[in-house]
């Protein structure tokens, strides 16, 4: 993973991407936008689709078209659109498309941002997964979809997986950790568990038939890095939200 500034704001970019400059994929750290007395994307009545006015601008500093934005209304399930054009589509969790200069835009504050990427269809996929998504195997679910709509081979995807909360800060309780194999999740105090959300989705994608070497997971750990990234564990609602990006760049 690659990390750059725009206006201070940190972009975190993929090496597994690198070498397809017709691709562009980042995860902007909300912390930047966060004040008090605004957010970079307030979540309020579950209305993560709407843009805020500092996303807005960020926006147009990289000149990027807000009306270039395919966007959902992220419900924690595991629902996939395919869209052929910018706007909104509802209540979803992913979204895949071949269609250039529509970019696809979701937003997490722990949970784990997906990056689909077939160089052979020349399509893209985007999904937000916390531990309901990946209950549901919502990395699966765009990998089929992908599969039903361009005919993408799940062994040339490339996948890469944003920064999310680690299992060094990820503790839950009996109920959710009784969902995931043992081996995703260890024994910690006060009888709660420590879940590695990242093996869980690797174990995910390569049973969908992704080369793990074709998998790229960030390292780094929203809720330890507090001068980066929002984390909704570690500020409640007080937390804004880190935005990622993926489309396919149109060439004039």
């Amino acid at each position: 993973m690659d990390f750059s500034t725009i206006d201070k704001i940190m972009l975190s970019e993929f090496t597994i991407f690198a070498d397809y400059p017709e691709l562009r994929a980042v995860t902007v750290a909300g912390k930047a936008f966060e004040s008090n007395s605004t957010r970079y994307n307030d979540p309020g009545n579950g209305k993560n689709d709407v843009l805020s006015k500092p996303e807005l601008r960020f926006y147009n500093n990289i000149n990027l078209p807000a009306e270039c934005l395919a966007k959902i209304r992220q419900v924690h399930g595991n629902s996939v659109k395919v869209v052929f054009e910018p706007g909104s589509f509802g209540e979803s969790d992913g979204m895949i498309t071949r269609k250039k200069n529509t970019y696809l835009r979701i937003v997490t504050a722990d949970c784990l941002p997906l990056f689909f990427y077939d160089p052979v269809s020349c399509s893209i996929g985007l999904a937000h997964a916390g531990w309901r998504g990946l209950k549901a195997n919502i990395a699966g679910k765009v990998t089929r979809q992908m599969q039903s709509s361009f005919k993408t081979k799940p062994m040339d995807l490339l996948v890469a997986v944003g920064p999310f909360i680690r299992d060094c800060c990820y503790s839950v309780k009996d109920d959710v950790a009784s969902l995931f194999s043992a081996g995703f999740a260890k024994p910690a105090k006060n009888g709660k568990y420590m879940v590695n959300l990242g093996e869980i989705v690797m174990n995910q994608l390569t049973d969908s038939g992704i080369r793990r070497k074709n998998v790229e997971i960030s390292k780094e750990c929203t809720y330890c890095h507090d001068e980066r990234f929002s984390s909704a564990r570690r500020d409640g609602k007080r937390s804004g939200r880190n935005i990622s990006l993926i489309g396919l760049v149109h060439n004039n």
